[in-house]
This record gives C-alpha cells, sequence and structure tokens, in this order.
C-alpha cells in the first residue's frame, strides 16, 4: 500500500488568516486551483479555504443585483418618456451603490472569516486509504498532510490519487 507521503504534493500553495480573498481568488484563478490550506506563523494547518467558501459568501450576501436589475432596466425603458428622474430609478441607483460596497466588502475580506475551521488532516505516514476515505465520506477534494505537530508538509488531492491510480494500471 503507498503512503501518503508517496503521491502528496509538497510544494503546497497555503494562505494566512489575515489574507484578503481578492488574493486567495486571483490565486486559484491563476494558478487552477480551488484550495489551499490556511497555516499560522508556525506553519501549523489551521483551516482550508476554498472555492466553495467564497462562493457560500457570495451566496449569503447576494440579492441586490436581481432586486435592481429589473427595476433598473424597467425605470431606463421610460426615462426618455419621463425627464424627472423617478423614485424607483433613484432607488435602484442606491441599491446598486450598496453592490459596489458588498462587491468591496468581499474583495477586503480576510480568510479567516470564512475558512473552514479545524481542517481535517493526515499524517504523511499514513497509508493512501486513510485519505480516500477522508475524500469520499467527508466530500473534500483535498487533505493537507501534517507533521505530528500539526505543520504543513504536503497537501494530498483527488488529482493525486487518480494520477497514481493511473500509473499503477499503466504498469500493469
Amino acid at each position: 500500500m503507498k503512503l501518503v507521503k508517496d503521491l502528496m504534493t509538497v510544494k503546497v500553495i497555503s494562505f494566512r488568516p489575515s489574507d484578503k480573498l481578492s488574493k486567495v481568488a486571483e490565486t486559484f484563478a491563476k494558478l487552477g486551483i480551488s484550495g489551499a490550506p490556511v497555516v499560522d506563523d508556525q506553519n501549523r494547518v489551521i483551516g482550508v479555504i476554498s472555492e466553495r467558501d467564497i462562493i457560500e459568501l457570495i451566496k449569503s450576501k447576494s440579492g441586490i443585483k436581481e432586486r435592481t436589475e429589473g427595476m433598473l432596466t424597467e425605470t431606463l425603458q421610460f426615462f426618455h418618456i419621463y425627464p424627472v428622474v423617478s423614485i424607483e430609478f433613484r432607488r435602484t441607483m442606491k441599491e446598486l451603490d450598496l453592490e459596489e460596497k458588498f462587491w468591496k466588502e468581499i474583495e477586503d475580506g480576510k480568510v479567516e472569516d470564512i475558512m473552514t475551521k479545524k481542517p481535517l488532516t493526515v499524517s504523511e505516514k499514513e497509508g493512501i486509504d486513510k485519505s480516500i476515505e477522508l475524500m469520499v465520506v467527508k466530500g473534500v477534494n483535498r487533505v493537507p498532510v501534517v507533521t505530528e505537530e500539526g505543520e504543513l508538509v504536503g497537501i494530498i488531492t483527488r488529482a493525486d490519487i487518480i494520477q497514481s491510480f493511473s500509473q499503477s494500471v499503466e504498469e500493469n
């Protein structure tokens, strides 16, 4: 049985709790990853941040755009007929300003505000079956690999396991 240390990625992208969500989103997009561990000053894993966390934040705070799009369209259609700015239009513009503040709040948000705390981890000495079990049972895509002291030494992902499986099939 292969061990986690045989499959894990050792060059791990990680974040600090105080990092901005805009940095996380930019890194995810640039590197094509969907999640990463969050570490403290001693490089101990204290959380995990994922695309899902960011999407959940956006979902929980959104609604302004959907509420205002209809009013804005309707108001603009009749704006040329009514030269006086309607109450609906002014309300729409106020809500759009709130939406701008909403996106700024998301961008300036901190990792610690939305990260998954108490993340699942595995030891590099574990068999890969432990990682597979965690991924399947808990529905996660990645598991940080840590020392006995909780220090980050790698990460194992579903892709790592699939790649290993693929290589095993090719060898046989």
